[in-house]
């Protein structure tokens, strides 16, 4: 869902003002450690897609975070699939690009609190405290970096 072509603050404005969130669900939720070692690097992966309906603009985010101890060895994996759920509200027209740049900017924006803290959640179920998604940068969303620290208070 890249666009090539540049879309300006005012296409994306227009088309926000045309919408309204109805939900954000989680579509699949996943965590699996494959060994005990602790984690040392994090590799985090974003995918994005859009399906239209008449009335309806569901963004998918399909999230992943590969832990490993160093030597290319996976400790543990965390997925996590949101969809975000949009209605149209009044009448108007845009361009995919405008559709992909929404999705891209404002709906992932609203979707990452989610992706955030499931895979925060999961990660504790399988003992991995402390993982957290740092912050989604603007010039670069899908650069997530990931701490492994745990909290020391």
């Amino acid at each position: 869902m890249t666009s090539e072509i540049e879309v300006t603050r005012e296409q994306l404005k227009y088309l926000a003002d045309r919408i309204e969130i109805v939900s954000i669900k989680p579509l699949e939720c996943h965590a699996v450690r494959h060994s005990g070692e602790k984690p040392s690097q994090a590799i985090v992966t974003l995918e994005t897609a859009r399906a239209s309906e008449p009335e309806r603009l569901n963004y998918k985010f399909d999230l992943t975070c590969k832990l490993s101890d160093g030597a290319e060895s996976v400790v543990a994996e965390v997925r996590v699939v949101i969809i975000a759920q949009y209605k149209f509200i009044a009448e108007g027209d845009a361009s995919e690009e405008t559709f992909d740049a929404f999705g891209a900017s404002i709906a992932l924006r609203n979707a990452f609190p989610y992706l955030r803290q499931n895979v925060q959640d999961l990660g504790t179920r399988i003992g991995l405290y402390g993982l957290t998604l740092g912050l989604m940068r603007p010039e670069a969303p899908t650069t997530i970096p990931v701490s492994l620290e745990a909290s020391s208070f």
